[in-house]
């Protein structure tokens, strides 16, 4: 098959190789992440891929909608589930490798006020960490049997982690402005797709 060809079928198909083992590589890498606690030092690196990864699961399926020729983009909105529950648990290693290398109590500090200040990151910090718990605990089928129509609404908590994770990503992180602007690119995907904006059509 010519190359030309190939690109067909994967850029403006969709098909993708072996997808079910990459969707199940993710899951790997989500059970590998408590090795935080023998690596704390790389929180931050925990935190910056749980971005990225938080930026594609909630921009993937309206930049689909916008882009709809492009194929690719629609067989990458199945992979949301098993890319969320990598982020997620990104997002809490982050959290933990935080606290280990700096020596805070982790569980102790979501009970204390002095760390749920929105002045600084930490307020943001606890909100997002607290949305991720919830998020990642529900992403199995045993939570959509047991909750029903309510695990859809459940899961609208992943905007609310995008929004505090954002905030406490732009005051901790180096360029407030680029953080701001990532988020806008979402937000404005969001915005094109509700009002079916479409700007490459089939």
């Amino acid at each position: 098959m010519s190359l030309n060809k190939l690109f067909e079928r994967f850029f403006f198909l969709g098909i993708i190789p072996f997808r079910g083992y990459f969707q199940r590589f993710f899951l790997v890498l989500a059970s590998l992440t408590p090795l935080i606690w023998y690596f704390p030092e790389n929180w931050r690196m925990f935190g910056d891929i749980g971005w990225m990864l938080l930026i594609f699961i909630l921009a993937i399926r309206p930049v689909s909608a916008v882009f709809p020729k492009i194929g690719l983009l629609r067989s990458l909105v199945p992979f949301r589930k098993e890319t969320g529950i990598l982020c997620a648990a990104l997002a809490l290693s982050h959290g933990a490798g935080f606290y280990i290398s700096n020596q805070f109590p982790i569980v102790s500090s979501f009970f204390d006020f002095t760390f749920w200040t929105f002045n600084d990151n930490q307020g943001y910090a606890h909100l997002a960490g607290l949305t991720a718990i919830v998020l990642l605990i529900t992403s199995n089928r045993w939570s959509q049997i047991l909750l029903k129509r309510n695990w859809k609404k459940l899961q609208k908590l992943a905007y609310v982690f995008f929004l505090t994770a954002g905030l406490h990503v732009a005051l901790i992180g180096d360029d407030m402005a680029e953080t701001f602007i990532q988020m806008g690119f979402v937000v404005g995907f969001w915005f094109l797709a509700h009002y079916k904006i479409v700007l490459w059509k089939r």
